[in-house]
């Protein structure tokens, strides 16, 4: 997963949805768009979806992911929405379809304060510490070398 993200293509899909789909019609839904428009609408939406499908079942750290990438969903998700919930009506679905998953974590991540990178960060360092100094102590006097 995260090879395709680093992937040249994804990014190009990426500035496609959120630079060029913005200004085209969304009146036909995803389903009006062209193939490679529609392709590029759901790599970009799924792969964002996929993460915070994994953040929800706690595979991944939600609160972390959300901060992480926050810029990136919400202006994701801006991107999108004209365009899905078009689709939805289009198809007479429900709210808890098409890229669902990815619109609930955006308006997460755009909800969590704007200084939470900081703490997370701090909060991690702290963890880190905590767990070199463990090992340190304990290859000390488990290492037969500096133990008399």
């Amino acid at each position: 997963m995260l090879q395709e993200f680093r992937s040249l293509e994804f990014h190009r899909d990426y500035e496609f949805v959120c630079e060029e789909l913005p200004k085209l019609s969304s009146e036909r839904g995803i389903s009006g768009l062209n193939d490679e428009a529609q392709r590029k609408v759901y790599a970009v939406g799924y792969f964002f979806q996929l993460y915070a499908i994994l953040a929800q079942l706690g595979i991944i750290d939600r609160r972390f992911m959300g901060v992480l990438l926050r810029r990136r969903y919400v202006e994701v998700w801006n991107s999108l929405r004209p365009v899905v919930l078009r689709e939805r009506q289009l198809r007479n679905l429900p709210d808890e379809s098409i890229l669902n998953w990815l619109e609930e974590f955006a308006a997460y991540a755009e909800r969590l304060p704007a200084d939470e990178i900081v703490r997370i960060r701090v909060k991690q360092h702290k963890r880190s510490s905590v767990r070199n100094t463990a090992l340190n102590t304990r290859s000390a006097t488990t290492d037969p070398a500096l133990v008399e």
